[in-house]
């Protein structure tokens, strides 16, 4: 069985020439961040639903779903824009992060705690 997780492709691009049709891509990356409680996350009383909120959230500023309404197997996306593009000449950011190794209860109360915050995915 695979351990919770969350899978992050990450993509900065850029508007080279006036009237192109599309960005140039200047860098891809993938993350990873475990959502799998330890010890510690245990004594505190965190699940994976809350660690698995925390980095949608607290990290990766999700904004909306890839699909509306929700339903299982929908990944999240966010856009953080120029100003989280440190390093990268102030090319615009944009990120997809899908849950894998959640169970469809956990899927489901993810969505229902970062919808509460996020007015854009309800």
């Amino acid at each position: 069985m695979t351990m919770p997780h969350i899978k992050v492709y990450r993509e900065w691009t850029i508007w080279e020439n006036e009237g192109d049709d599309e960005p140039t891509v200047v860098k891809q990356e993938e993350d990873t961040y475990p959502c799998f409680p330890d010890a510690i996350d245990h004594q505190d009383g965190l699940t994976v639903v809350d660690l698995a909120v925390a980095v949608l959230e607290g990290k990766l500023y999700v904004t909306e779903t890839s699909n509306h309404p929700w339903s299982l197997g929908s990944w999240y996306s966010a856009t953080p824009g120029p100003d989280h593009s440190w390093g990268m000449n102030g090319a615009d950011e944009s990120l997809t992060a899908h849950l894998e190794g959640f169970t469809p209860e956990e899927e489901t109360t993810i969505f229902e705690t970062v919808s509460k915050h996020v007015p854009s995915m309800r």
